[in-house]
Formats: structure tokens, sequence, C-alpha cells
């Protein structure tokens, strides 16, 4: 009876361990070399955000003394009222003139043609049984009142159809007409019409 004992397999078991252990262990300084390398970039990154921060707090300190200087510099001032009031005295002294050119330039303006054209048209005027007793035209205002009498009433309503022919009432409107009925004449009413409501109420109040 033959027995055959293999001498070369433990040396065959401790070979194939080997390289087990040699490719742990690289894999392990592989990743130590990694943490170090990534823990150096953490150190440099927070180097710079501290330097970054230094140098922020820096410019913000000169800011603040910038500003400083500047208030002591240039303090604030106190607003000057009688230069206000000047100021607006200045523009209402400009208004004035401007309102003053354009009255002035204004060639169909009262006060640049005058009341004569009023007159004229109401002198050409020839409605029987109306007649006027007072004419009162403001050229600041644009107004215009008339006040007069007639016998019969419907005469009253040519009347003012016929001015509003005239060019120079042409676009004008009468805000109102009052009539009152004379007691000491029979047949008389006196009229009241104008074309602002605000001469027409000072005319009733008087």
């Amino acid at each position: 009876m033959i027995q055959q004992i293999n001498l070369y397999q433990d040396i065959l078991k401790q070979g194939q361990t080997k390289p087990v252990i040699n490719n742990t262990f690289l894999g392990l300084i592989v990743i130590i070399l990694l943490i170090i390398s990534y823990s150096i970039y953490l150190v440099l990154e927070l180097d710079s955000t501290k330097k970054s921060l230094v140098l922020a707090k820096q410019q913000l300190s000169e800011a603040k003394t910038r500003v400083k200087l500047n208030q002591v510099q240039y303090p604030k001032q106190q607003i000057n009222s009688l230069l206000s009031q000047e100021v607006s005295r200045s523009q209402t002294l400009l208004a004035s003139l401007s309102r003053v050119i354009e009255l002035l330039t204004d060639k169909n303006s009262d006060q640049t043609q005058g009341f004569s054209r009023y007159f004229s048209a109401l002198a050409r005027q020839n409605v029987a049984d109306v007649w006027l007793t007072n004419i009162v035209i403001n050229g600041q205002k644009h107004s215009l009142k008339l006040q007069g009498s007639t016998y019969k009433p419907e005469k009253l309503a040519v009347f003012l159809q016929k001015l509003h022919e005239e060019s120079v009432f042409r676009g004008r409107s009468f805000a109102k007409l009052i009539m009152e009925e004379v007691e000491k004449t029979d047949n008389q009413i006196d009229f009241i019409v104008s074309s602002s409501a605000e001469i027409l109420e000072e005319t009733v109040h008087d």
C-alpha cells in the first residue's frame, strides 16, 4: 500500500492569502490619503474664509469711518423758511406773468379786444318790447350779465336767440334767467340773465 503526502499544500495556501492582504492594505492607504487630502482642503478653505471675513470687517469699518467724516463735514442743512417763502412768492409771480402773457397773446380775449364788440352786437338788436337797463361785463371771469324789462316775455326768447347769432356771443351760454313782475307798472316784467350763476346770485342778494 502506497500513501502520498502533499508537502506543498500549506505553502500554496500561504501564497494565495498574501495578495488579498496586500490589496486590503493598499485600499486602506488610499482611503487614508484621500481623507488627509480632503482635510487639508477644508483647512485651506477655512483659512480663506477667515481672511475674507477679516477683509469684509475692515471694509465695513472703513465705510463707517467715511460716513462719520461726511456727517461732520456736511451737517444736515436746516430749511430756511425765508427762502421757502421767496420761492413760493416767485412761483406766484411767475404764474401771474404767464397768465398776463397768455391774455396778451390771445387775440379773442376781452382784455385785448375790449368790450366795444359786445355793445355793437347789443346795439344791432331791434327786438320790440325788450330793452336793457344795465350791462355788466367781467373780462377776468369771462362773464356777462344783462338786466332789462319787457312787456311781452315771449319776446325775451327771441332777443336771446338773436344774441347767440352774433359772433361775440357765439358759444356762450346763460346760466340762469330770473323774471319778476313789476307791481307799479301793469304787464311789465323785469329780467336778469347772466352767463355766470355766481354773479347772478350776488345780484339777487343785493
